[in-house]
């Protein structure tokens, strides 16, 4: 029996599943220019085939012989993998084609990973059984297709009593992978990143939080920052970059110091519990922006939120300052889109509409100045809460 199994040694196995994945991952994204291998959704965001191929290889392959108390993926996508040609939604992979071969081989090396997981999960009384999975098998499509892949990440998150508890967050397109995986429970954080950067728990941070004020932090943003996002940069006297999607940043707040990701746009609880998992192992945050809005109702002194990670038909954080979109709307209700969400059975339940604010390990005093300016900023100009 292996009682002494830990969620350390499921991140690593997920880390060497996601090594297998690489050479799969590169391969599309190299070929995509010149074949048709990506479409848009209901909602118009974008979906590759491997969006779909991650996710079916990770849940059917990786964890086939495992238990969770619940699974919430991103892509709702048959995919056949039985036998040639391989199909993903409406796309037929070329038999024997170089996407098909490095199908079958990451086939036959998740089987390999799988058999390790199973002979680790056994006898440990429990130790997946009870941790819901959140898992996005390419965050970052948009960029994926607009041939930015060291945007992209596959982000594996898993949650304990709907707390984000564990993960892996995995740049899979660059030529030597770049990622971090941790479990704050267990006090356990290891990573891989730019710059041949290589941490672990207990690294040191001198940083004393100096840098706000005077030009030297950077905020991390998508294309676009509403008013509020704006006023902020300003009042940190920040540097803006723009970079997409949720993982990739989290991976960025690792590799530098002194750089936030600060949102009041919508994402999803796939997007983040990884995110929020690897952060919070390295000592970071990725948490609600609504508690330190003095416009919101729910605004608090002193307190930090998370968001709710467990598998719900409602969404379980719900924000009366969210405005509706074609992102986070029930089908039902999209003819609301622009206006508030009366009630929370009117969002998806997955959607995160209220906001992030997230940082590597800081210094108390740090924090303490960006949360005056959220509140000082928030206070004359409303977040766009979506």
């Amino acid at each position: 029996r292996n009682k002494d199994a830990q969620m350390s040694d499921v991140l690593m196995i997920v880390k060497k599943a996601c090594d297998s994945l690489s050479p799969l991952v590169r391969c599309i994204y190299d070929k995509q220019s010149s074949e048709d291998l990506s479409t848009q959704k209901a909602d118009l965001s974008y979906f590759t085939i491997a969006d779909g191929l991650v996710q079916e290889l990770l849940l059917r392959y990786l964890f086939k012989s495992v238990k969770f108390k619940a699974v919430v993926a991103e892509e709702d996508v048959v995919v056949d993998l039985q036998q040639q040609p391989f199909s993903v939604g409406r796309f037929k992979i070329t038999e024997n084609s170089e996407i098909a071969t490095r199908i079958q081989r990451a086939c036959d090396a998740l089987e390999s990973h799988s058999k390790e997981l199973k002979m680790l999960d056994e006898g440990s009384d429990g130790l997946l059984a009870d941790l819901t999975l959140f898992l996005d098998p390419i965050d970052g499509t948009k960029e994926f297709m607009q041939k930015k892949g060291e945007c992209c990440t596959i982000c594996v998150g898993f949650s304990r009593d709907g707390k984000a508890d564990a993960g892996l967050v995995y740049r899979p397109i660059p030529p030597t992978a770049t990622w971090a995986a941790g479990c704050s429970r267990e006090g356990f954080f290891t990573s891989k990143l730019a710059g041949n950067v290589h941490h672990k728990q207990g690294d040191d941070n001198d940083d004393d939080g100096s840098n706000i004020g005077t030009g030297k932090a950077t905020f991390l943003t998508s294309q676009r920052a509403s008013d509020f996002l704006a006023k902020v940069i300003h009042e940190m006297d920040a540097n803006r970059i723009s970079v997409g999607g949720c993982g990739n940043k989290a991976l960025l707040l690792l590799e530098h110091q002194d750089h936030w990701y600060i949102l009041d746009r919508g994402l999803s609880r796939w997007d983040t519990c990884a995110a929020e998992a690897v952060l919070e192992a390295q000592g970071g945050r990725l948490v609600k922006l609504t508690p330190f809005c003095p416009t919101n109702d729910e605004a608090k002194d002193d307190v930090v939120e998370n968001y709710t990670y467990e598998k719900t038909d409602i969404n379980l954080d719900w924000n009366a300052e969210a405005e509706l979109t074609r992102y986070n709307a029930r089908e039902e209700f999209r003819s609301e889109i622009g206006n508030r969400a009366a009630g929370r059975n009117m969002l998806l339940p997955y959607s995160n509409v209220c906001g992030i604010v997230a940082h590597p390990r800081i210094t108390k005093e740090k924090w303490e100045k960006v949360v005056d300016i959220l509140r000082r900023v928030s206070a004359a100009v409303r977040p766009k809460f979506t």
